[in-house]
């Protein structure tokens, strides 16, 4: 595993060598301020962690949490910033740094709007669907994590502020976060399903805007 490890390691190593020969002929050029840079990553990746060793499984978060910076003078003020994030945000967010309405058609929010949903409520989809795993989750507020297993017909519910390696299954000892999340999950599945299962949709309709805030308390 620690070899693997340090081939991570090695291969981190070797984008932010590329990143910055990037930045270096942007300052360079004297364009460095008037250009923004996104840096995110596509997936985590398990090192051991719940018995896993891999990406492209299960949505466990140590294969789904990744980075995301943005440099933009002037546009994005410094610092680190919290709030739950999906990657279908970065565009949102860029195209609202230069003026831009938010499209109809995104399916993310504009993470430095003023309007944008409370970080407690905030919902994220995710979904995978590989050779090792068939499975859809929702996290709310970056805390309550559901979890539906497809191929086991699992559903497991997590603690995140507490359980960042979701050990423990609360679904029987918190019911109505349960319930709340998983009508959530579900009302999601159902209307990116029914809208991609038709192609003639594309032409009438924009894609299903996911909900961004749960419904009730809890």
């Amino acid at each position: 595993m620690q070899l693997v490890r340090i081939a991570y390691w090695n291969a981190l190593r070797f984008i932010d060598e590329q990143i910055g020969k990037l930045v270096d002929a942007l300052a360079a050029d004297g364009r460095l301020d008037d250009t923004i840079l996104v840096v995110y990553g596509e997936n985590g990746e398990s090192f051991g962690e719940g018995g896993r060793a891999m990406h492209a499984a299960e949505p466990v978060e140590a294969g789904v949490r990744v980075a995301l910076t943005i440099h933009a003078p002037g546009l994005v003020p410094p610092g680190v910033d919290d709030y739950p994030v999906s990657l279908v945000d970065v565009v949102p967010t860029v195209l609202g740094r230069l003026g831009f309405a938010r499209h109809p058609g995104f399916q993310g929010v504009d993470l430095l709007a003023a309007d944008r949903p409370p970080a407690d409520r905030r919902l994220l989809y995710i979904h995978v669907n590989t050779p090792l795993a068939r499975a859809d989750a929702v996290v709310e507020g970056g805390r309550w994590k559901f979890t539906y297993d497809a191929r086991g017909f699992v559903e497991h519910l997590a603690d995140l502020s507490v359980d960042p390696l979701e050990q423990k299954n609360l679904v029987g000892a918190e019911p109505a976060i349960a319930t709340r999340l998983r009508h959530a999950l579900d009302t999601w599945r159902e209307r990116q399903l029914a809208y991609y299962a038709f192609p003639f949709y594309y032409k009438t309709y924009w894609p299903p805007a996911p909900a961004t805030v749960a419904a009730g308390g809890g």
